[in-house]
């Protein structure tokens, strides 16, 4: 092993630390040296997490390491693979950054690592049960940020394996932030891939098969339509199966969307959860799952400030629509045309007809208006 040798001006060395330990250097101080700890603490099955704050006398004015943070000690190798992996997907806006490793040893002498990661005060299990279960247009746009997470982590080959509500941490900002990569790994790693570390409530069948269990990142997508399903209905997806499948459970995974409380939900959220909480050979990707009308028609419904700027034009004008206007709606349509590979599905412009039966009151009618005599 060669030593290194560090060359920097005079008082930046503690900075020199700290930005070599967030990328994945392993500090040998104590935490408690650079960080006043809260009393508390949140235990995990294989973690415990403590708030703490920077202190501001060990002269250590951070340019990497925010003011409150989370520090999570766990088993060293545990610690050091979710430290590689999150410098394998890099900086991320819905993946949780770590500033820094620090070794130690626990109280029975074995060897442990904390980590210095982003605090956050709640995650959306606590937002779901303090508002006893979220509507279902709220629920679809914090599950946006965890499926546009989902197909970062995927294009690099990870499996998350542990997607829950618990490990979905809610930014100030109102973002989704995912945690909790104790568990994953890469696609290569089979040892490690084949190993059943999940939380049941949302792992999908193939996960929890002894004899050949998964190989496949759409085990998370399973977790994800799982958890959509605990947002909105605050019951486990287990609940919503068919009652065959309650008394002997198959890979095959049928919801029942005849029963509540699945049975109030509009067309295109059912086929949303019908294409997620599925067998795996019927499983979208998390590309695809962005792609889905319950999804993507976020973005061009959701954001209040554009469409409250289009009523506005429209109501002001008594002569139709703007060429801009014309092109907004345009580009709606198009989004609304129905997939090729739903074909077979069933899909037909009756079923777009319910899509926008789903629309606000107001919209149709600006949707209505705005089509051509070719467009019905």
């Amino acid at each position: 092993m060669c030593p290194w040798v560090i060359a920097c001006p005079p008082g930046s060395l503690a900075n020199v630390f700290e930005m070599l330990s967030a990328h994945g250097c392993l500090r040998k101080d104590d935490p408690n040296d650079n960080f006043d700890m809260h009393n508390g603490f949140k235990s995990g099955a294989f973690a415990e997490i403590r708030r703490a704050d920077r202190k501001d006398a060990c002269k250590l004015k951070s340019i990497v390491c925010p003011k409150t943070v989370a520090l999570k000690r766990a088993a060293d190798e545990t610690v050091r693979r979710e430290a590689k992996l999150l410098l394998l997907m890099g900086n991320h806006p819905h993946i949780i950054r770590q500033y820094g490793i620090y070794a130690g040893v626990d109280s029975f002498d074995a060897q442990t690592c904390t980590m210095v990661l982003d605090f956050f005060e709640t995650d959306l299990w606590q937002l779901s049960m303090s508002k006893g279960g979220l509507s279902r247009p709220d629920a679809f746009r914090l599950l946006r940020d965890m499926l546009v997470a989902l197909a970062h982590i995927h294009r690099h080959n990870i499996f998350h394996r542990d997607v829950k509500p618990e490990n979905s941490l809610l930014g100030a900002d109102g973002q989704v932030v995912l945690c909790d990569f104790g568990a994953s790994v890469l696609l290569s790693d089979i040892n490690q891939v084949a190993m059943q570390t999940c939380s049941i409530e949302y792992a999908s069948p193939e996960m929890l098969d002894a004899e050949k269990p998964s190989i496949s990142c759409l085990g998370d997508i399973y977790s994800a339509g799982a958890s959509l399903h605990f947002m909105t209905t605050l019951l486990y997806a287990s609940r919503s199966c068919l009652p065959e499948q309650k008394t002997k459970p198959t890979t095959s995974c049928k919801l029942d969307f005849t029963a509540r409380p699945l049975s109030i939900f509009s067309d295109h959220h059912k086929d949303f959860l019908r294409r997620t909480v599925c067998s795996e050979a019927d499983r979208m990707t998390a590309e695809e799952a962005l792609q889905h009308p319950a999804v993507a028609f976020l973005d061009e419904i959701v954001p209040k400030s554009r469409w409250n700027k289009t009523r506005a034009r429209l109501k002001a004008s008594a002569h139709g629509t703007s060429p801009d206007e014309e092109d907004l709606f345009a580009d709606l349509r198009s989004k609304m045309a129905i997939p090729a590979e739903h074909e077979d599905r069933g899909s037909t412009p009756r079923g777009l007809a319910r899509v926008k039966q789903a629309l606000p009151r107001w919209f149709r009618r600006l949707y209505d208006a705005s089509s051509g005599p070719g467009d019905n």
